[in-house]
C-alpha cells in the first residue's frame, strides 16, 4: 500500500531529524583557540555577477577570528562590476587578493575553473571554498578547523542556516533542501563506510593534501554539481569526509526570487544523475539518468500529496495517511525552526511545496530529453553532466 510506505518514509525522516538534532556535530559557542602556530587558511571565493551579495560575504571572511588567513576572490568574467567592487571595498587589506578569471576553457564549468585558478595562487595548508551568498560569523572558521581536527577528517562540509525571506523561498527551500537532508543522518554520514555522503559548496574545508590527492577541481571540471562530485571523489580516495551543523555561525541565502529558485534547482536536478550515479556517456546510460529524474518527480509528488489524499479514503488508509501527515508536518516543522528559522506553521504548505518542486524536476527532465540544457548566469549546461 502506497500510503503505508509513505508513512514509513516520513517517520524515518522524522527520526533522522531527531538524531541529528541530538548527536550531529554542531559548530556553536565561543571561538576555540586556534593553537600555536595556527595553520594558514586560504579562502577561495569564486564570484560571477555577485555585486549585490559580495560585500557582506567578503567582510565576514576578513572578519574571521583566525590569525593566519588569505582571501582569494576569483572574478569569473562578471559583467556587473563584481571584480571592481571587490577591489574597491577592501583593496587595502593585505590578506585580500582579487583575480580576474581567465576565459572559460572547453569542458569546464565556470565555478570549477574559478576555484582551480584560486588554488593556484593559494599558499595555505587548509583550503576553504565558499560562495558569495554565505555570511560567516567570526567564530565560524575557528570552529570548522577545530571540528575537522577533532573528528579526524580530511575534509569538512557543513549545513548552514538557510535564510528564507520571501514566500517563494519559504515554500520551496524546505521542500527541496529538507528532503536532501533526510536521505540519511549526518551522524551516519560521518562514518567512513557511509552509504550516502553530503557536499555543500557553500563551505568545503580541505586539507591541502586531500585536495591534491583527488586531483582538485580539475577532476570534476565538467560537473555542475561540483560539491557532491568532490565529496564522492573524497570517498573514492578513501579519505575522511566529515559533516557538521553550522546554523549558529554560517547563514546562506541561496536565491532571492521564484525565478532564481526555479532555474537554480533545474540546473542541479539535471546534473544530479551523472554525479550521483555516473549515468552519462552512452545513450542507454543517459536514458537511465532521465528515468531517475522522472522517478524523482513521482517520488516528490507521492511524498507531498499522498498523506493528504489518503485522508479521504477512509478506514485503515485514512489512519495511515493521518500518521504520515503528522510525521511530515512535525519533521518539516522542526527543520523550519532549526535550519530555515521560519515559523512552524509553514510546515502545512508541504503539499504545495512538493508540487512545485516536482514541476521543477519535470522541467529539468524535459530540457535534458530535448537537449536544451539548463541555463545559469548567462551560461548553458547542455544534457546530463
Amino acid at each position: 500500500m502506497i500510503v503505508a510506505l509513505v508513512a514509513v518514509l516520513w517517520l524515518r525522516a522524522l527520526v533522522v531529524v531527531l538524531i541529528d538534532r541530538r548527536f550531529a556535530p554542531h559548530l556553536a559557542g565561543p571561538a576555540p583557540d586556534p593553537g600555536d602556530p595556527p595553520p594558514l587558511v586560504s579562502i577561495i571565493l569564486p564570484v560571477r555577477d555577485e555585486v549585490l551579495r559580495l560585500e557582506p560575504c567578503l567582510r565576514s571572511l576578513l572578519g574571521q577570528a583566525w590569525p593566519r588567513l588569505e582571501v582569494i576572490v576569483v572574478d569569473d568574467c562578471s559583467t556587473d562590476g563584481t571584480g571592481d567592487l571587490a577591489r574597491r571595498l577592501l583593496g587595502a587589506d593585505p590578506r585580500l587578493t582579487v583575480l580576474s578569471g581567465a576565459p572559460l576553457p572547453q569542458g569546464w564549468v565556470g565555478k570549477n575553473h574559478a576555484c582551480a585558478q584560486g588554488v593556484a595562487r593559494a599558499k595555505g595548508e587548509l583550503l576553504l571554498f565558499t560562495d558569495a551568498d554565505a555570511v560567516h560569523a567570526p567564530a565560524c572558521l575557528p570552529h570548522a578547523v577545530a571540528t575537522l581536527l577533532r573528528l579526524g577528517g580530511d575534509v569538512l562540509t557543513v549545513v548552514p542556516h538557510m535564510e528564507c525571506v520571501g514566500v517563494a523561498e519559504r515554500l520551496l527551500q524546505p521542500a527541496v533542501l529538507g528532503g536532501l537532508l533526510t536521505v540519511d543522518s549526518l551522524v551516519a554520514m560521518n562514518h567512513d563506510r557511509a552509504r550516502f555522503t553530503l557536499g555543500n559548496g557553500q563551505y568545503l574545508l580541505f586539507k591541502r593534501s586531500a585536495y591534491e590527492r583527488i586531483g582538485g577541481h580539475a577532476a570534476v571540471r565538467d560537473r555542475v554539481v561540483d560539491d557532491l562530485a568532490l565529496a564522492k571523489a573524497v570517498r573514492a580516495a578513501h579519505l575522511k569526509l566529515r559533516v557538521a551543523v553550522a546554523t549558529e555561525v554560517l547563514r546562506v541565502r541561496m536565491y532571492t526570487s521564484f525565478t532564481e529558485i526555479w532555474w537554480g534547482y533545474a540546473k542541479n536536478n539535471a546534473a544530479m544523475p551523472a554525479v550521483a550515479f555516473g549515468l552519462e556517456g552512452s545513450r542507454l546510460r543517459r536514458a537511465a539518468g532521465v528515468g531517475m529524474m522522472i522517478t524523482n518527480v513521482v517520488g516528490i509528488l507521492v511524498l507531498g500529496l499522498a498523506p493528504v489524499a489518503g485522508l479521504f479514503c477512509g478506514g485503515l488508509t485514512a489512519c495511515l495517511a493521518g500518521l504520515a501527515l503528522a510525521a511530515a508536518v512535525t519533521q518539516r516543522g522542526l527543520q523550519n525552526r532549526d535550519l530555515f528559522r521560519i515559523p512552524w506553521a509553514w510546515a502545512v504548505t508541504l503539499p504545495l511545496g512538493h508540487l512545485i518542486s516536482a514541476a521543477i524536476s519535470a522541467h529539468s527532465a524535459w530540457r535534458t530529453v530535448t537537449g536544451t540544457g539548463s541555463r545559469w548566469k548567462g551560461r548553458v549546461y547542455p544534457l546530463v553532466r
